[in-house]
């Protein structure tokens, strides 16, 4: 890691923030129009859950992207954060994906 310009490291750390961002906006707005336009709510315990898991790991790299980049004295929370939204990430994929690919449902 010492042959890396650091200042291209930072660059592409945050393209790929903003990245991870987008993406989780539109599967959030995906899931918002499944759930209010289209008359599907949450049916189940685990949709429930999925859904607050989903909603928790938005907030939670709204707020670290926030910090990032606007908020800058209060920078020792990135890490925390960052760990935060890969655990609630993980644990909306075990409660939901993971079944599917398992042949469970």
């Amino acid at each position: 890691m010492r042959n890396l310009d650091r200042r291209l490291v930072l660059r592409l750390h945050r393209i790929g923030g903003a990245t991870a961002v987008l993406l989780v906006l539109i599967v959030l707005g995906s899931c918002l129009y499944t759930w209010l336009a289209l008359g599907y709510p949450p049916s189940t315990a685990r949709d429930v859950a999925h859904a607050v898991l989903g909603g928790l790991v938005t907030i939670v790299l709204l707020t670290k992207m926030a910090i990032a980049n606007w908020f800058r004295q209060y920078m020792s929370l990135t890490l925390p954060l960052g760990i935060s939204a890969g655990m609630l990430l993980l644990g909306s994929f075990l409660l939901t994906a993971l079944p599917y690919f398992l042949g469970w449902l």
